[in-house]
Parts: C-alpha cells; structure tokens; sequence
C-alpha cells in the first residue's frame, strides 16, 4: 500500500533511505530496494546530485544531453519523469518522493541519505577540525568518508554527461581527502608506516606534489634522508620532463629543509600514538594520463594550490611568510585618469588597459607599454564600472550603474556600438571563457542575468538573488560556474551556468564582501571582505571556507591573482595600500604597498608582469613592476 504524506513532507515524514553513488547504484527507501532501471534510474540518480532541491527542466536536459538535446527534450524529461513515478509507485515508500515544482523537479529525501553529500561532508568537516589544531578528530573523518567509496563514482552511469561531471569533481575531491589524511598523519607523528603508501600513490598519480612532500617528509622520519632526497630528485624529474614545470615553492621548501636537517621536520610531540587508518588505493580516483587527457594541469603543476584546509597545520613551520621588502611589487609610475575611477582590465593581449572613470562617464585607454593614456576617452553611459573584454579582445563591454545599462565598445574603433539594457544599479560584469556570454550582476534589482555577448539579447530570465544585493562576478576557467559576491547577506553563491542556477546554499564569508576572482586551476576562489577587513579563501569544489579569514588592509576591496595562481593582490580602499597573499601559506607577504588615495580596484597584466591599481580618489593608475 502507498504511504499517504503531505506533497512537501518535513523530516519526520520521510521514511530512512540510502542512496549509494560511490560505486554501484544503490537505493533503498525503508530498508527495500527501488527497483527502476534504464532512463528512469538515470534521471533518479541526477536528481540525486540535488537531493532535497528543485533541479530545474534546463538542468535537466544539460545533464542527460550536455550541449546537444534533442528536439522536444523538455516533453522528454516530462516523460522520463512519469517513467520513474511508474517504477516508484509500487514501493510502500517511495511513491510520493518526486515531487513537482514550479521550474522542475524535487527528490524529497535528506542530503544525507546519499553516500555521495555525506563523503563531501566528511571532507568539509576534517578541513575545519584540521584548522582547530585536532587532527585525531580529522583523520577519523577523513577515514570514514574515505570508506563510503565501493568503487567508482556514479558506475553504473559511464555515458551520461552529468554524471561524468559528477565523477571528476568527487574524484578530485577524494584526492583532496586522501591528501589530507596524510596532513593528520603526519601531524599526528607518522613517518615511516606511511611510506609503503606514500610510494604506490606517487606511482599513481606523480603529478600531485602534495602527496612527493609527505613521502619526503615520511621517508625523512624513517631516518632514510638520502632517499627523501631521492624522491624529490624523482618528483623534480617528472614534473620538468612531463608538465614542463619546476617544483613548486611547498616541494622545494620541504627539500631545503631536509637538507639543513630541520629540526621542525622530526614528529612533534605525541598527542596519542598514530594508527594511519587503511583506505584502499584510489582505483577510481584519475590516473596521471587521464589528468593529463582532462587538461587538468594548473592543480597538479602548480601543487602548493592543492593545499587544503588547514595544511599549515603540518607544514606551518616550514611556511613563515617573506619578509617585507623580498619579491614585493614596487610602484614605477602614476598614470593620471578621467575623474572617480573605478575599474580596471586589461586587453587579452595585455597591450592596453580601460580603465572605467565613475564621474566623468568615460573610459580611458591605457597604452601599456609607454604606460600613458592615448587617444581621447572613449564616452559611455552613466557612472561606468565594470569592464571585460571578448578572448579576442575586439569588444569591450563596460557596466554603467545609473543608465541601467551595458556598452559595448568597439576597441578597433574606440567607440560604443551597442546598448545592452540591464537591470538596477549593473555593478559586476563578467564573461565566458568564450566570449559567447555576458553577466550582470544587478545590485539594487538584486538579480544576475546573462546576454547572449554577440546580439546583446537576454537569454532567459535573470536569477533572483532575494535581496542580497550582488556586487560582483567571477567565472571559472572552464566556463561552467558563476560566483556572485552577496554584499548584503555577508555570502558566496554558486551559479552553475548550464542551467543558470544557484546551487546549493550562500557560503558565508566575512561582512560586506566586495571582491571575488577564482584561481587560474578554478581549484579555489578569493573573496575580499570590505567590512570585515579581510580575505577568505573558498574551495570551489566542495564550497566551503578553508581555513581562517586572512587579515589585510582596511577596506579591501579590488581582488586579482597572478597567472601562476601564486600571489592574491587586494587592494584597501582605506589604507590606501595593496596587500600581497601568498596562496599556499595563505598568508600575507610583508608590509602593506603605498599606493594612490582610495584604491578601489586591481588587475594583472596577462603576462604576470605589472599590476595596475585604480585610485579612485587621487584620480590615478598606480603601476608596480611584479617580481
């Protein structure tokens, strides 16, 4: 007999499920199994991706036919949908469990019912016990979640597009956690027991230099030095000869160490006697060629970037911040702009810059190598903000907070072609990846929407953000999420641009954040917190805050990163200073730089080599040379 409930059950009408996406399908309602099969159980396995939200028609069809839908896929997935009901309703259960909503669909069980959230969980929940000095507590989490895994992600799924999505971004993330275990390990005193392990994983995955600096520290605690040595030699090799990179800063800094015999190399002080806990090797996890197939290079080159959580709880002592003054920018000109600017990029090119002037509703054209204006400023709508440019730099697109609107410059000509409308107070602007797509964040009509970057027509409806005011805009380098800064709700939310929906929960981070850009790997995104008077670093792959909130200058605000993913640059409106991060210790790099009065925004030459800063009150462009 079908259980009776109310369409929108609270958690004390469900009955106890359990999903099981880490190795072969597994669903049970009420401890008997769901027995749905062909399209029906793939389209239960996607809503399962969502469990507990409404997974929109659109999202629907972009995870069973990714770009390439048939014609009437909407009535298809309508039908799949009535397919997986038929297969549901014979379960005493699991009748009433899909739920219809106004944009999609609903699978109304718990988050943690499905193995796949509650590994996430696990993962996010040992980062912050790592970040509390408890390690013990970390690796007993991490070994639970590592335990969910019966074999490969999402299995029984190898052609469906979402799930292939689904199962690089839990791959990824169970290296984190395996990566992490080692950080409790050795925190914990490890050496020698985890060497074994340490030697078959780098086999496997030789790229992941996190995983070379815990077997070199392994190996020396075993008191075999030579042969830490060795594997650093060995990881030098592979990353020169198969990547075309040197170590990064965290290998070679572990390798110094051992060869002064650092003393903060050998195992701290007990806090109880270490029992590295067995997980099974990482069969489903990538291997080196399929990371190199994927084009996944920015997280495995650069290696100090794959540090998570609390890493610095292993390698703390080995990571003191520069001293000021060593590797800082230093300022080489001040180039003089229209009155109150606000904005700041630069050509992909890198031969010029615009930078958007607020109060004198123009754009000033940067030649970057005589580092002087040229030509006369381009004019524009009302109170200009920000700006982006198309990958082939032809087209320059400039918000304008009081025309309620978007110009689109012709950088050939040096002139407005177009008016994009947009909605109230446009502040953040961004672009895909393939200039296909433009996105304005609306602050005061508190919605994102998207324009199609070639005719300027909105694509859909714009996306509510229920009053969080969104202040700017960050695209992931592979073009399918979208991060919004929510001044008002002191948050982080995550747009997944196939569909053009938020997903999951705002990400708290500090008061009034401002600034937001993602690492060049999209491995991790930096928020500056205007009120709060700092940075927080965001995983972008389990969307979570890792570790603690990074103090910078007052008011920050304007946020880039370097090329090589290395530095953060913040830029602090009250202090009148940028501050430098460095992002694998996460800390800041010496002394504060003076610069202009107000500065308000920052950017990155595409080389790497000079950093511009918009001074919105001494009306200027700093410029500072880049080591």
């Amino acid at each position: 007999m079908a259980r009776s409930a109310p369409a929108d059950p609270g958690p004390t009408d469900r009955p106890e499920a359990d999903f099981g996406l880490l190795g072969p399908f597994v669903a049970t309602v009420a401890d008997r199994p769901i027995e749905v099969a062909g399209i029906a159980r793939s389209v239960l396995a996607l809503l399962l991706t969502s469990p507990g939200r409404a997974v929109s028609i659109e999202e629907m069809i972009s995870g069973l036919w990714d770009g390439e839908p048939p014609a009437g896929a909407q009535k298809a997935v309508r039908s799949y949908i009535a397919r997986l009901r038929r297969g549901l309703a014979d379960h005493p259960h699991a009748a009433a469990l899909v739920a219809t909503r106004p944009r999609g669909y609903l699978l109304d069980v718990t988050s943690d019912s499905v193995d796949a959230v509650r590994f996430e969980d696990h993962v996010r929940r040992a980062r912050t016990a790592l970040g509390a000095d408890s390690p013990l507590d970390a690796r007993s989490l991490l070994a639970d979640g590592l335990r969910l895994w019966r074999g490969q992600a999402y299995e029984d799924f190898p052609d469906v597009p979402f799930a292939a999505r689904a199962r690089s971004r839990l791959d990824l993330l169970r290296m984190d956690a395996i990566e992490l275990r080692f950080d409790a390990d050795v925190a914990l005193g490890a050496g020698a027991e985890l060497v074994a392990e340490l030697e078959s994983l780098v086999g496997e995955h030789p790229h992941r230099e996190r995983l070379w600096e815990h077997l070199i520290v392994a190996l020396y605690r075993s008191g075999r030095q030579s042969d830490a040595l060795g594997a650093y030699r060995r990881a030098r090799q592979i990353l020169i000869e198969q990547v075309g990179v040197e170590p990064g800063p965290g290998l070679r800094r572990v390798e110094q160490a051992v060869l002064e015999q650092d003393p903060r190399l050998d195992a701290p002080p007990a806090r109880e006697q270490p029992r590295p806990a067995a997980v099974p090797a990482p069969a489903a996890a990538p291997s080196a060629a399929d990371e190199r197939r994927s084009g996944r290079r920015w997280p495995l080159a650069v290696g100090a970037l794959a540090v998570v959580g609390a890493a610095g709880l292993t390698w703390g002592l080995l990571t003191a911040p520069p001293s000021a003054g060593h590797g800082l920018p230093a300022v080489r000109a001040a180039i003089p702009v229209g009155a109150g600017p606000a904005e700041v990029a630069f050509t992909p090119d890198g031969t010029r810059a615009y930078v958007t002037n607020l109060g004198a509703n123009t754009v000033t054209v940067i030649d970057t190598a005589t580092a002087a204006p040229i030509g006369a400023p381009i004019r524009v709508g009302a109170k200009p903000n920000g700006v982006v440019f198309t990958p082939d730099g032809s087209r320059a697109y400039v918000t304008n907070d009081e025309s309620k609107d978007v110009s689109v410059i012709d950088t050939a000509a040096g002139a407005v072609v177009a008016t994009i409308p947009a909605g109230e107070w446009p502040d953040g602007l961004a672009i895909s990846p393939d200039g296909g797509r433009i996105f304005v964040a609306n602050s005061k009509g508190d919605t994102i929407q998207q324009n199609d970057a070639v005719t300027g027509a909105l694509i859909g409806p714009p996306v509510p953000t229920a009053g969080s005011t969104p202040r700017s805009l960050a695209v992931s380098p592979d073009g399918r999420q979208l991060w919004v800064t929510n001044r008002d709700a002191a948050s982080v939310s995550m747009i997944e641009l196939d569909g053009f929906t938020i997903v999951g929960d705002p990400i708290p981070v500090g008061e009034g954040p401002v600034g937001i850009v993602v690492s060049p790997d999209g491995r991790f995104v930096y928020v500056s917190n205007k009120e709060s008077n700092t940075v927080v670093v965001i995983d972008a792959v389990a969307r979570v805050v890792v570790g603690a909130a990074i103090p910078v200058g007052l008011e920050p605000q304007g946020i880039t990163v370097s090329p090589d993913g290395r530095r953060v640059y913040v830029s602090n409106t009250e202090s009148d200073t940028v501050s430098v991060i460095d992002t694998e210790s996460r800390t800041v790099a010496g002394e504060q730089i003076p610069v202009g009065d107000g500065p308000s925004a920052v950017a990155v030459d595409p080389r790497g080599d000079e950093l511009y800063v918009v001074n919105g009150l001494s009306n200027t462009v700093s410029v500072l040379d880049l080591p």
